[in-house]
């Protein structure tokens, strides 16, 4: 039996005041440790910064490498997507360029040249747009000084998606932001450009599970872009789609194939809630267990009682994979 285990977590905010915000983070690490769990694997999809407050704050890169050491984790073993506030909406030419392969359904705005269908995104837009995660991409230079060639990935203009490859797992990293502009009238009519994504699986391992990791959910993606994206994860047998974005957990079956799990937020907010993941994966069957750790404010960090309901256990959400190499 090989077994991995990994913790989850996603939006971050870390330029985000108040004092319980700050009092829940300064707990997690300590809380972490009291569990007594050594992970393999830390994801984090997106939204360390709050875009609205201002750049990432200087410590980020510290402050994540303290999580990590919270769970035994290197950092070589941490992988990071970007969210929708790591973007510089207002970097030179990124608007005009979303403008253009947007396919935003108004007759007011008309339609961009993009197609899910052919899923090409023109390389001077691509290059673009990537000028709008500029920061990120330094942000990233910092947090794997140790780790060679990661950062690289992350200031590639021609490819926004990426693998890397671990003695266990393909790290499929999405990011899910590129045609965000801040606009809230197209953020449920989101692309990730098919033509880049499709080249990026190529990089997979088959022998080997996938772990998809992004900002948005499948939801927030434009209704052809479900399609095309649905028909290329099932052409290379990726179902475990990790992701955040709306401040909440939430771990369900899509599309009767995939699962796909969502990571609350690191800070106090009204209607949302404060919370990591923990998952484990046994390699050989495909089974797996992910739970929910949330903020209580008041009594402080503790397993959370119902990550489904009606079951035996509502505190874990099994989900079965099929092995990897079996079709």
């Amino acid at each position: 039996m090989r077994k991995i285990r990994w913790l989850h977590i996603s939006d971050l905010h870390l330029n985000r005041r108040g004092v319980e915000t700050v009092r829940l983070r300064k707990k997690l690490p300590d809380y972490l440790r009291s569990l007594g769990i050594q992970c393999d694997y830390v994801f984090c999809t997106g939204d360390l910064r709050y875009a609205p407050d201002g750049g990432f704050p200087e410590d980020t890169a510290a402050r994540l490498m303290e999580l990590c050491r919270a769970v035994a984790v290197p950092a070589e073993r941490l992988f990071v997507v970007p969210g929708n506030h790591d973007i510089q909406t207002d970097a030179a030419g990124r608007n005009e360029a979303v403008g253009r392969l947007h396919d935003v359904r108004s007759e007011k705005e008309g339609h961009g040249y993009y197609d899910p269908m052919t899923g090409m995104v023109e390389a001077d837009d691509l290059a673009a747009i990537s000028r709008g995660k500029s920061a990120f991409a330094d942000l990233m230079k910092e947090l794997y000084d140790s780790v060679p060639g990661r950062a690289a990935y992350y200031a590639n203009a021609e490819h926004p998606h990426f693998v890397v490859q671990t003695e266990e797992l393909n790290i499929l990293h999405v990011d899910s932001a590129i045609a965000y502009t801040g606009a809230n009238e197209r953020e449920k009519d989101m692309i990730i450009g098919t033509e880049a994504f499709q080249q990026c699986l190529e990089d997979l391992n088959p022998a080997k599970q996938t772990v998809l990791l992004t900002h948005y959910s499948f939801d927030f993606l434009g209704r052809d872009e479900q399609k095309e994206v649905e028909a290329l994860l099932k052409d290379y047998g990726i179902r475990l789609w990790l992701a955040g974005h709306e401040h909440n957990h939430l771990i369900r079956m899509r599309r009767d194939y995939f699962y796909e799990a969502q990571c609350g937020n690191l800070q106090l907010e009204k209607g949302a809630k404060a919370c990591i993941l923990l998952g484990e994966l046994d390699l050989d069957t495909g089974s797996g267990l992910m739970k929910v750790h949330a903020w209580f404010p008041g009594e402080g960090w503790a397993p959370y009682p119902f990550v489904r309901t009606g079951t035996e256990d509502d505190t874990r959400y099994p989900f079965a994979l099929i092995p990897a190499g079996s079709g």
